[in-house]
């Protein structure tokens, strides 16, 4: 079962996610009504859940690990663009997550084949590569953020403790932080 992913980029507006029976992206709209009046079919063809974020009125981006455990993105800026799904690489054991702290800027986080946390960041282009946060995970990240330059994240690491690090011009601390507790990871 792979969850639906929602998000809105302003009053009375909403957008949802879903991977359909042909493993294919697939969108519908909520703006005093839902459109198109049926599943609209984005293509491609997935392995996780899409994670969705907005950084404004009018804007959208979706992410999903396609079938080679790569990371695909799609955006709404008035039309759906690339035509096709952009890969930006990486293998991925996790779904993606993905957060913006303003316009223009987006974070995306997953967990590599080594369990550790990677990155990629936008800001008018994709940062090259995918930056290793190290850490070892058992769950997909969380991400928020509390305003512009600011982000935390966290995981929950093989003792099944939740982990956390920020970003507020510099990752710290330097390593991740064990906030402890005992988790289940489903």
């Amino acid at each position: 079962m792979k969850p639906p992913a929602a998000i809105s980029w302003g009053s009375g507006r909403l957008d949802v996610f879903g991977i359909g029976t042909d493993n294919a992206m697939f969108h519908r709209a909520w703006d005093g009504q839902w459109a198109p009046s049926e599943w609209e079919s984005l293509g491609g063809v997935f392995v996780s859940p899409p994670a969705a974020v907005s950084w404004g009125a009018g804007r959208l981006d979706v992410f999903g690990l396609g079938s080679d455990n790569a990371m695909f993105h799609r955006a709404w800026d008035g039309q759906w663009a690339p035509s096709e799904w952009e890969s930006l690489g990486g293998i991925f054991l996790s779904p993606p997550t993905a957060v913006s702290w303003g316009a223009g800027r987006l974070d995306l986080f997953g967990i590599g084949t080594n369990n550790a946390m990677y990155h990629k960041a936008w800001d008018g282009q994709w940062s090259s590569g995918w930056e290793s946060l190290g850490g070892i995970f058992l769950s997909p990240p969380t991400a928020v953020s509390w305003g512009a330059g600011r982000l935390d994240l966290f995981g929950i690491g093989l003792d099944n403790a939740m982990y956390h690090r920020a970003w507020d011009g510099q990752w710290a601390p330097s390593e991740w932080e064990r906030l402890g507790g005992v988790f289940v990871n489903r």
